[in-house]
């Protein structure tokens, strides 16, 4: 039971770093006046804020989910609710993650990026194919070595 508390605890530090570590890298773009400029078009930037939403959450989902997932239940036992409120932590992590990562793109790129519902539904599903096609590369590869 200890190592589900210390893995739950571990997980919950790792929410709050990476929601940190975007703060700081926020902080640190625009207290410097940091620009890039690249010939990258806005409608590939738009696409970028949701993607990049659906590669973190997919990721938070995948690694670390269970432990967080079974702390919740040894405290709510309730399997469904436990489910429901882990998902629900990590989802909204995963949207602040997002919100930080369009506020230092339109930072770094010196535009606005509008979001449109279209564009998030391409941009997630892009996103969440591509981390399934590598974990499921990795999963193979990992396997296929280890036999």
């Amino acid at each position: 039971m200890s190592k589900k508390y210390d893995s739950a605890y571990e997980y919950i530090l790792l929410l709050f770093g990476i929601a940190l570590f975007l703060h700081f890298i926020k902080y640190i773009i625009h207290k410097n006046n940091i620009y890039l400029n690249l010939n990258i078009k806005q409608e590939i930037l738009s696409y970028m804020y949701i993607f990049f939403f659906s590669i973190i959450s997919g990721i938070l989902l995948f690694f670390g989910y269970e432990n967080f997932n079974d702390f919740f239940y040894l405290l709510l036992k309730n399997k469904t609710l436990a489910q429901l409120s882990t998902t629900t932590i990590v989802i909204a992590f995963s949207f602040l993650y997002a919100a930080y990562f369009k506020d230092i793109v339109s930072k770094l790129f010196n535009t606005h990026l509008e979001n449109d519902v279209w564009k998030n539904i391409i941009g997630y599903l892009s996103g969440r194919f591509l981390l399934i096609i590598i974990i499921f590369l990795l999963v193979v590869f990992y396997i296929k070595n280890n036999k």
